[in-house]
């Protein structure tokens, strides 16, 4: 029986390995990503969570968020946000058409920042050979904090 269960162990370890040198030799061989990569309409979703500082008296609020809209990149380097944040503290707000750039690194991590406000940043990663963005963040200013996550899908 011992001999049976460290056969049964062996023939798994191979099968993982070989398995997972498969896995390597693909990711390897991956595919190299630019500003090109992004280009279209992607729909989003996700959730954030907002900790405001509030003085007299000195309070912690916290905002959580569901957001939804539209990313729509040119393929070059701009990208406009047009999307709704439902927040349980601070109401319903919709923003028509923020501007963003944004800049893709060969291994498909991009990062996007608010033309108006350059400390909006947002980093990404391209997934399902460009069919899927995954978008998150954390920001901290002045005792304020701002962790965002949000996927979104190619139209």
């Amino acid at each position: 029986m011992k001999r049976v269960f460290v056969s049964l162990i062996a023939l798994i370890g191979v099968g993982a390995v070989t398995f997972f040198a498969g896995q390597s030799f693909t990711v390897q061989a991956g595919k190299t990503y630019d500003n090109r990569d992004l280009d279209g309409i992607y729909h989003y979703a996700g959730q954030e969570v907002i900790m405001e500082e509030v003085n007299d008296p000195p309070v912690t609020v916290t905002d959580y968020c569901n957001g939804y809209g539209t990313l729509t990149f040119d393929g070059v380097g701009s990208v406009t946000r047009t999307g709704t944040d439902v927040c349980s503290v601070s109401g319903t707000s919709t923003e028509p058409g923020q501007e963003l750039t944004y800049e893709v690194d060969p291994d498909g991590s991009f990062l996007m920042v608010n033309v108006a406000d350059p400390t909006g940043r947002v980093r990404g990663q391209i997934v399902n050979k460009g069919r899927t963005l995954l978008l998150d963040g954390t920001e901290r200013n002045l005792g304020d904090q701002l962790s965002f996550f949000f996927v979104a899908a190619k139209q």
